[in-house]
């Protein structure tokens, strides 16, 4: 009976290490696998994480919000102000307003016109004085007021004969004796004699007491050996001006230069006399407040 039980005992101790060694076989396997398992969905993980997604791009950023647009520009606004400005003498100012109401409509000639002759008078910028009249030639105009800034623009750039030609065009258009008389002068610096005899007669026919254009005849005249019909103009001039000493002078060597040294001896006496009574007169005192 004690052998008998102690093989039993045996065998249990046998039978228990087997099914220990199996459970710690299996166990380790099972661990073995499982850390497999969790490697490779590391790796997995890793690899997603690493490859650029293609197929799902990422979102676009939202657009930027636009700034509000500013507010358009009123021509007739910035002409009307730019006419102000300029009557009040702020020429600048003028200047800014114009060219606002160039730039914001392209068919208006008033603003260009208004523009190209203030800058004319100004002498700052004949050549964009000469594009906004190039302009203003192919949009509804003024054509007296054109033709007349065209013939302007011409004198200023020493361009005689096509200042006289502008200032025809804008005569036939609109009457205007001191344009007139303008188109005489220049008709006598280019040597046309008879035109410009006929234009400053028709000038001193409609203002017997313009001083330029006798003048201008006289000169006119003597070029042409005339000294009688000269002489009388230059005469008037002195008699208009009675107190001026400038044309008395003009007339003592008119007479000096045709040989003339009685009458230019006479005719200094009283140019000197002239002289002498501005010279008499004193200067007024500032007035004490």
């Amino acid at each position: 009976m004690g052998q008998a039980a102690a093989r039993v005992q045996l065998g249990r101790q046998r039978v228990t290490r087997t099914h220990l060694a199996a459970v710690r076989s299996g166990v380790i396997a099972a661990c073995s696998r499982r850390r497999r398992g969790l490697v490779a969905a590391l790796a997995t993980v890793a690899l997603a994480c690493a490859t650029p997604r293609t197929s799902e791009p990422l979102p676009s950023p939202p657009p930027p919000v636009a700034a509000p647009a500013p507010p358009p520009v009123d021509a007739v606004r910035e002409l009307a102000l730019g006419r102000e400005a300029r009557s009040g003498g702020d020429l600048a100012a003028a200047r800014s307003h114009l060219l606002a109401a160039v730039q914001a409509d392209p068919s208006t000639a008033e603003a260009r016109l208004e523009l190209a002759e203030l800058l004319m008078n100004d002498g700052s910028d004949l050549d964009l004085a000469g594009e906004l009249l190039r302009q203003a030639q192919y949009l509804h105009s003024d054509p007296a007021r054109f033709a007349r800034l065209c013939g302007a623009l011409g004198e200023l750039r020493g361009d005689d004969a096509a200042a006289a030609e502008a200032y025809r065009t804008a005569l036939d258009l609109e009457p205007d004796p001191e344009l007139r008389l303008r188109r005489g002068l220049l008709l006598v610096r280019l040597g046309q004699v008879g035109e410009a005899e006929a234009v400053l007669s028709r000038v001193i026919a409609e203002r017997p007491a313009q001083r330029a254009a006798r003048t201008a005849l006289c000169e006119l005249y003597e070029r042409a050996g005339q000294p009688d019909a000269a002489e009388h103009q230059l005469a008037v001039v002195v008699a208009l001006a009675p107190s001026d000493a400038a044309p008395v002078r003009e007339l003592v060597a008119f007479y000096r230069r045709h040989g003339e040294a009685g009458k230019a001896s006479a005719v200094e006496q009283r140019a000197r006399s002239l002289e002498g009574e501005g010279r008499k007169l004193r200067p007024l005192l500032p007035a004490r407040r």
